[in-house]
């Protein structure tokens, strides 16, 4: 981390001024003070220090996970090569900002990590604000699972507003990355539902009557297939339909053009505009 060989250059400075200070001469030691309190001062901020280095700076996305969302992610496979580079650094910082914790598992896969960070980043990258900033923990399932919530159902997703939460079976996660034609895409869907409870006051798109019977020919997916693969009832197909706005574009325009209108507004972004898909770009989006 840049914050830790800061601090590694102050430490190593501060032990020779008092080395000097002590077999040489006293002055040593004096100059060496405030360099104490700057390596104090550093570690305490560090977590901010680093952001602010990283924010500017952001880290080369690993090779073997940015071929994975290249070979997997049809929006980033159309981008230009600046919108690649956005989608790899965002995805790079949306990594950091975030912990991940397995459960039933030692360990969270880079490629579930990826999958978890790329889906935030596809739904939010018309928008200057893509870290979901109060979910900051994601809990990570091999299977479906039961929850507190619903001790007697096993669901693939779930978030808890309250405990900042996301919380999401890789098995399912996989599947709804790799196979979108197959299979619903379980983390995206749980990322827009963040986004629409952190977005309260954002005017939201009025959907038809026969919105779920749109959604189904939009996707092929009837909705008790839906909800047997998340594992739990879906009374509200907004987030549903932005899902598939994202995943199924071009059938969406053809199916709700109204409603796709409305959702490009929300999220500032029109992925049938592949390579520029962001519909209005100013400088705090960067």
């Amino acid at each position: 981390m840049f914050a830790n060989r800061i601090n590694t250059g102050l430490l190593f400075t501060c032990i020779l001024l008092f080395y000097l200070g002590f077999t040489q001469n006293h002055t040593f030691s004096v100059i060496g003070v405030p360099f104490v309190i700057a390596l104090a001062a550093l570690f305490v901020m560090s977590p901010q220090v680093n952001w602010w280095y990283y924010n500017r700076n952001p880290p080369p996305l690993d090779v073997k996970l940015r071929n994975f969302i290249s070979q997997y992610s049809t929006f980033y496979q159309e981008l230009s090569l600046e919108g690649k580079q956005r989608f790899r650094d965002r995805v790079a910082l949306f990594m950091m900002a975030h912990e991940y914790m397995p459960m039933a598992v030692k360990t969270v896969p880079e490629d579930i990590k990826g999958i978890v960070a790329a889906n935030a980043v596809h739904l939010t990258f018309g928008l200057p604000d893509y870290l979901m900033e109060k979910f900051e923990k994601i809990v990570i399932y091999p299977t479906p699972f039961p929850s507190p919530q619903f001790p007697r159902q096993l669901h693939a997703s779930e978030s808890y507003k309250e405990d900042g939460v996301v919380i999401l079976a890789a098995s399912h996660l996989v599947k709804g990355y790799t196979e979108p034609e197959l299979y619903y895409n379980i983390s995206l869907h749980e990322w827009i539902r963040v986004f629409l409870q952190l977005n309260p006051s954002k005017p939201l798109p009025s959907l038809p009557e026969n919105i779920w019977q749109a959604l189904e020919k939009i996707s092929r997916f009837p909705k008790p297939n839906l909800e047997a693969f998340i594992g739990l009832p879906q009374a509200d197909p907004l987030p549903v339909a932005i899902c598939y706005y994202l995943m199924f574009p071009k059938q969406f325009q053809e199916v709700l053009p109204e409603v796709h209108t409305a959702i490009s507004d929300l999220l500032n972004l029109n992925p049938l505009i592949a390579d520029q898909p962001i519909v209005y770009i100013n400088e705090s989006m960067r």
